[in-house]
């Protein structure tokens, strides 16, 4: 038995060591360097290595349009989203982040009169657009997934109720009157039954309808999900 724990501890103590050997030192363990570099250029970096290592997984191309828009760089977002769309089949809504980035895309580039890059850009991204939005307005592109929706209740997931009300309020912009609309889309139904929202999804939800109505608009909401939530402490004080 002694013989046995003493192989034991010798191999232990073996792998410790290669432990050792394999662990690379923190030259910045508080941050301090990292903090100093531009956040866009980091992002960049980050992006470039999603691309190379991870170019099948949509969250790759999600991360580089965030980045390429914020750079100012819209034929690389343009592309980005074509390369989500081409993995998810080509339909946008199969995919609700990919969906809402879509909407974020043609709302920014029909607000701009001429895309960085000359006329020859403005009219590819321009036949981009209408392609991804299956040649409607972006009005309308919205509207058709709301009218999906609206007929199929409770299928549609916090989630997407959520990119539909902030759609709806990115395309009509703020003071549109659409309030009343966002807190039917996200509160209509959605707490009924066994397959309701989790009380994580419903706080997502209340905040939401705080977002998109404002203040004070997701009270009826809140109360709703107290009920259905008695035990969370989120709903309390709403």
């Amino acid at each position: 038995m002694k013989k046995e724990a003493d192989e034991k501890k010798k191999n232990n103590d073996k792998d410790k060591d290669k432990d050792k050997e394999g662990d690379i030192p923190d030259a910045d363990p508080d941050g301090v360097e990292l903090a100093k570099m531009d956040p866009l250029a980091e992002c960049k970096r980050v992006v470039k290595l999603l691309c190379d290592y991870a170019p099948k997984d949509l969250k790759t191309w999600l991360a580089k349009y965030d980045v390429t828009m914020r750079r100012g760089k819209t034929l690389l977002a343009l592309q980005a989203l074509k390369k989500g769309l081409k993995i998810v089949g080509g339909n946008a809504e199969h995919d609700v982040r990919l969906w809402s980035r879509v909407v974020d895309f043609a709302v920014k580039t029909e607000v701009e009169t001429e895309i960085k890059g000359g006329g020859v850009a403005t009219e590819i991204v321009k036949e981009e657009v209408g392609a991804m939005l299956g040649g409607v307005k972006v009005g309308d592109f919205v509207g058709n997934l709301k009218e999906k929706m609206t007929k199929k209740g409770e299928d549609f997931s916090s989630e997407f109720r959520i990119a539909i009300a902030r759609a709806i309020v990115l395309v009509g912009g703020t003071g549109t009157g659409s309030g009343g609309e966002c807190k039917t889309i996200l509160s209509e139904g959605s707490l009924e039954g066994r397959g309701g929202h989790s009380v994580l999804e419903a706080a997502k939800l209340f905040e939401c309808i705080e977002e998109t109505c404002g203040k004070g608009e997701g009270g009826a909401f809140a109360k709703l999900a107290k009920a259905k939530f008695p035990l969370s402490t989120f709903f309390e004080s709403k």
